[in-house]
């Protein structure tokens, strides 16, 4: 989901993302707010940034999930991603946990590896 305000801030790296807090979601949010015209995409994007809803979880979940797959591959390549695999994977699992689905996470990643 904010891949959307990143097509027009760019990319953040993790190092200041982290520094910011919720800065980052704030700009993300506001540029949002202003380039998306449409009522209910602008609901599913709130929603998202608030993190409050099961879906909004969910999503954050997948979106971690597809960082840690990515960071994956980088590390096969032989680029030094640990870091930001094994922070990844701590999200991904705290947020399953909130959801009663860390156990389901696990098997899905597991069963995802080559």
């Amino acid at each position: 989901m904010h891949d959307v305000a990143e097509a027009f801030i760019g990319d953040v790296v993790k190092a200041y993302e982290e520094l910011s807090g919720e800065v980052k979601s704030a700009i993300e949010l506001k540029v949002i707010e202003k380039h998306i015209r449409n009522d209910f995409l602008l609901g599913l994007f709130r929603e998202f940034y608030e993190g409050k809803t099961t879906e909004a979880l969910v999503t954050k979940i997948c979106d971690y999930l597809a960082t840690y797959f990515q960071a994956t591959y980088y590390e096969k390549l032989g680029y030094d991603v640990g870091g930001i695999k094994s922070s990844t994977y701590e999200r991904v699992l705290e947020l399953a946990e909130h959801l009663g689905l860390k156990e389901l996470v696990i098997n899905y990643v597991k069963s995802s590896r080559p």
